[in-house]
């Protein structure tokens, strides 16, 4: 992973123009991921994360789930969510997500990473952001960028196909 702090300076320069997914995926391993579905529950939304090996589901709040099913339906508002809001500031500054790396996952938390890059007549610049899934999936969702999962992820999900396909022909 890149590093400012234990790269020498042209290491971590190299790693941030381009070889920051490469160095991601060789030190972890990841599946690229679909959202296969965003469930309304009484206490919020089950989001279902399609990836090769398994699928497996990650429960949001009402707001974070409601903005993955708004985004996975293409709704539009009167007014801008914040995530339209974010998208669209993302759009004027010429700035694109490049993916969204769920990394990490602990007692039912799980922990993200939204990767942008921006490039223009000065540059171009990568950006990492911690960032919520529910937030990180409504954005990589309408700006269609690839959700990846962190192997060490998978390994500790348990796999919730059946019980998607139940839910996905109940619909």
């Amino acid at each position: 992973m890149c590093d400012k702090y234990t790269q020498t300076p042209a290491e971590y320069l190299q790693c941030s123009r381009g070889h920051l997914e490469y160095c991601k995926k060789a030190q972890m391993g990841t599946e690229e991921a679909k959202i296969a579905g965003a469930c309304p529950s009484p206490y919020g939304y089950a989001v279902f994360v399609k990836c090769p090996s398994k699928t497996f589901v990650i429960y949001m709040d009402k707001s974070g789930g409601g903005a993955v099913d708004r985004a996975m339906n293409a709704v539009k508002n009167q007014r801008p969510t914040t995530h339209e809001l974010f998208s669209y500031a993302l759009d004027a500054l010429d700035c694109k997500i490049v993916d969204v790396l769920v990394y990490h996952t602990s007692e039912g938390t799980f922990f993200a990473r939204m990767k942008l890059q921006m490039e223009n007549e000065l540059g171009c610049k990568i950006v990492e952001l911690d960032a919520r899934p529910s937030d990180s999936f409504a954005l990589a969702i309408r700006a269609g960028a690839p959700i990846l999962v962190a192997r060490d992820v998978l390994d500790k999900v348990d796999d919730v196909d059946d019980v998607w396909r139940k839910i996905k022909n109940q619909l």
